[in-house]
This record gives C-alpha cells, sequence and structure tokens, in this order.
C-alpha cells in the first residue's frame, strides 16, 4: 500500500498551532496524544524497531518532536497542496506579503518549511518565493513538484544577501517576509506581521518571536549595539520569562 501523501497534515497542524500559541504551548510540540488523527504508520517508514521507537517517543516529548521533524524532513520530494491563502503568481492580485525563502541545497529542511506555510492559519493573502542560491541537491525539483512556488535561481552561489535581493525583485506583495527554511511557521504569524506594520507605518523593520522545541526562546525581537553588532533579544531566556520578552519596542542603537 502507497504511503499518504498528505499523512504530515494533522502532524503540522499540531506545530503550527503550539508555535502559533507561543510560550509554554512550544513545550508541547511533541505531546502525540494531542494530535488528533495522527498516523504514525502512514507518516515515516516503519520496519523493525519501530514501534518501540513510538513507545520511547512517548516517554520524551521534545525528543519526539525531534525525531518526527527530522524524520518527516526525510520523506522524499512530494506533491503539496497549495496554501490557501496563496495568490497564484498568474493572478492581477497584489499579495499583502511575499515569503522569501532563501536557501542552498538542505531541501528536507525545506520541505518542512513548505508544509507549515500550507497548514497555519493566517487570513492574509501572500506568494511564497523560493530563492535558490544554486543549489546542488533535489532542491532544483522543488519547482516541477510544487508549481504553485515561484522560483528564484542563481547558477553561481552568491550568499544570503544577494540572494535575498535577487527574490525581491521578483516579489510583489506589499510586506517583505525573509524566512529561513529551517523555520516552522506558527499559526497567525503572517496576520502579526501584517498587523504590525498597520500599528506601526512607520517601522522599516519588524522582527519576529523564535522558539526552540524546549520552550526556550532563540529570539524576540533583535538587538543593535552602537558598534554596529547585533545579538538576539531574550535569547535562552527560560519560558517562564515570556511574558517580559513579548511586547512591542523599538530596535534602538
Amino acid at each position: 500500500m502507497g504511503r499518504d501523501p498528505l499523512a504530515w497534515q494533522p502532524l503540522l497542524r499540531h506545530w503550527t498551532r503550539c508555535l502559533g500559541e507561543g510560550d509554554a504551548a512550544v513545550a508541547e510540540l511533541g505531546d502525540l496524544a494531542a494530535i488528533e488523527g495522527l498516523d504514525l504508520a502512514g507518516l515515516l517508514p516503519g520496519g523493525p524497531g519501530w514501534a518501540d521507537v513510538q513507545r520511547c517517543l512517548r516517554h520524551d516529548p521534545e525528543g519526539a518532536f525531534r525525531c518526527l521533524y527530522y524524520g518527516l524532513a526525510l520523506r522524499g520530494l512530494e506533491a503539496m497542496p497549495a496554501p490557501e491563502q496563496l495568490v497564484p503568481a498568474d493572478s492581477s492580485e497584489t499579495p499583502q506579503i511575499s515569503v522569501l525563502i532563501p536557501v542552498h541545497n538542505q531541501w528536507p529542511l525545506t520541505l518542512n518549511c513548505l508544509r507549515s506555510l500550507v497548514v497555519a492559519a493566517n487570513t492574509v493573502r501572500f506568494e511564497v518565493i523560493l530563492a535558490d542560491d544554486a543549489s546542488s541537491d533535489a532542491t532544483t525539483q522543488l519547482g516541477r513538484q510544487l508549481p504553485w512556488l515561484r522560483i528564484w535561481r542563481s547558477e553561481r552561489n552568491q550568499g544570503f544577501l544577494e540572494t535575498c535581493n535577487g527574490a525581491a525583485a521578483l516579489a510583489r506583495g506589499e510586506l517583505l517576509l525573509l524566512l529561513n527554511n529551517d523555520v516552522l511557521v506558527g499559526d497567525l504569524a503572517l496576520d502579526r506581521l501584517s498587523e504590525t506594520f498597520a500599528r506601526h507605518p512607520e517601522a522599516g523593520v519588524v522582527g519576529a518571536a523564535a522558539w526552540s522545541a524546549d520552550g526556550r526562546p532563540q529570539e524576540v525581537g533583535g538587538i543593535v549595539w552602537a558598534d554596529g553588532q547585533v545579538w538576539n533579544h531574550g535569547r535562552n531566556a527560560p519560558p517562564e520569562h515570556g511574558f517580559a520578552l513579548t511586547y512591542e519596542r523599538d530596535a534602538i542603537t
């Protein structure tokens, strides 16, 4: 029997919900009991010992998330539906947000990032542009697998900045979201980005909250020091400090 090509949706739906709620909910990423309709046999390959792995995962939520994330990433290239709020490339509609994903190889991580965009609950209209910086792996096949994905590609490695600039030249959106390919997007993340600019039209850049699998923040906005160096605000702070991090503020040099 063939593997269900959409068996990943309950898992990704659970992850995007947790990420959208933030703080303590992020620690529930590996709670398998909370995932309604999850079919691990259809999601990941089985084989000797797989049942034992599943039992172990129930006692290690963070390990469960990591195992399922990388297992899912390695499923191979597969088709997936377009996000519900996607603006087609041939449409005359102006997207509210252009999501730019700069990549150089690492196609398994890119697929999980795209899966999260497909299932995350957002109401704003957006487009997705994959900025391929001279990849040599199966990243080059993503455009054929996902016809709704817009592709910008360089045949020589240019680095992050030039890759983002190249993709931005194709963007039609009112706002640009630079999204690393190892990120999962949470529910309403795009809505919150758009709402922040609506409240602060004077802002040129808005930073996001990024969480680790264990519930600790990787960053909640950024700090720019007087000498031009930057740092992640709130990096590795304990989860109980989240209330002191999640508020709007200016980035001050």
